[in-house]
């Protein structure tokens, strides 16, 4: 019998003996990462850098200079020669930034990515307003609405472009001429570019003798075109001076008719009033 006593000693030793071990601790599964927030509708893509008046040194000149998006404004940047710089568009206008070989707009700019400005180019909506986004080839001119249109505010303010295939962060026309019949009276719709396999874009060209972002045109003497369809106020200086038949060698001759019915006129002036030039007058034709 002492042989079980044995078996179950040693059986409780195993026992205590496990029970005295650390447990283990179950792995854990760790935290899921966090799903990234859908875009918010309307939210914008600045891009980068910030744009400051340190990093654009290299680009931007002193004074002020016409504003490609808007030539009757003189307030925007001039840019340095040489360097390969572009005058940005609205809001970012004060900074001239490096070219983008890939033609996106510079940074700061709402959706850089497609917006050139967010400010000059005819609104879709009303081709009377020209508060709306200047688009680049891949660009679509979101609607005029409180969320992407000229009158949104907040962090995402002003109009901008999307890209067509994202219909959902904006209802959006392609920001073309084809598409918004938007050119200067003196300017012409002409192929741009080819965009992908079967899209075109199309750029508003000002005509020869003529210069400008196409939109607006101006002549040689700086005077811009006229609008279609606009009143126009005239003003006519009228002045008098006397005959005199002195002939002149090629010069129109009145002729011997005219001239003898201007003698009769002059002669019959203040010759009667009223009922006495009728009287005169039935007696006459008698």
């Amino acid at each position: 019998m002492r042989w079980h006593l044995v078996v179950v000693a040693l059986l409780l030793l195993l026992v205590l003996s496990e029970a005295a071990r650390p447990k283990k601790k179950k792995p854990s599964k760790g935290k899921k990462p966090a799903k990234k927030p859908a875009a918010v509708k309307g939210t914008c893509d600045f891009g980068g850098p910030k744009l400051t008046a340190a990093n654009t040194k290299k680009y931007t000149d002193k004074g002020k200079c016409p504003c490609w998006w808007d030539i009757t404004r003189n307030d925007c940047a001039c840019c340095k020669k040489g360097v390969k710089a572009t005058q940005c568009g609205y809001p970012m206008h004060k900074f001239c930034y490096k070219k983008d070989e890939a033609g996106k707009g510079c940074p700061g700019v709402c959706n850089n990515k497609y917006t050139l400005s967010q400010k000059g180019f005819p609104c879709y909506s009303d081709h009377s307003s020209t508060d709306c986004a200047w688009c680049n080839k891949l660009g679509w001119q979101c609607e005029q609405n409180k969320v992407t249109g000229p009158l949104a505010t907040g962090k995402n303010p002003g109009s901008r472009c999307s890209t067509q295939k994202n219909q959902k962060y904006c209802t959006s026309v392609q920001g073309d001429c084809r598409h918004i019949a938007s050119c200067d009276p003196n300017a012409e719709c002409k192929k741009d570019s080819n965009v992908g396999k079967f899209g075109q874009f199309w750029k508003c060209v000002c005509k020869k003798g003529w210069t400008g972002n196409g939109i607006q045109c101006k002549d040689e003497d700086g005077n811009l075109s006229g609008t279609a369809g606009a009143s126009v106020e005239v003003t006519l200086t009228m002045t008098a001076g006397e005959y005199t038949d002195t002939y002149v060698d090629g010069e129109f001759s009145h002729g011997s008719n005219l001239e003898s019915l201007i003698g009769e006129l002059e002669s019959a002036g203040g010759a009667c009033t009223g009922e006495e030039c009728e009287a005169t007058y039935e007696a006459t034709e008698a």
